[in-house]
């Protein structure tokens, strides 16, 4: 009996979906962008923190 051929693409899929590659990859790009928006970040002054309270809103 004739085996069915299999692209390459699709067993190299099935192992990237079994070692999580999407979320490396998307883990890589939030990293990345944590890193450039990180050093504009530290140039732009905090507000004074203030913590309102649902008591004091009444």
């Amino acid at each position: 009996m004739a085996r069915t051929p299999i692209h390459p693409g699709e067993i190299l899929a099935d192992e990237l979906k079994e070692t999580g590659w999407m979320n490396l990859q998307k883990t890589y790009e939030l990293d990345l962008a944590r890193r450039q928006v990180g050093k504009a970040l530290k140039h732009i002054r905090q507000r004074p923190s203030t913590t309102v309270l649902a008591s004091d809103r009444t």
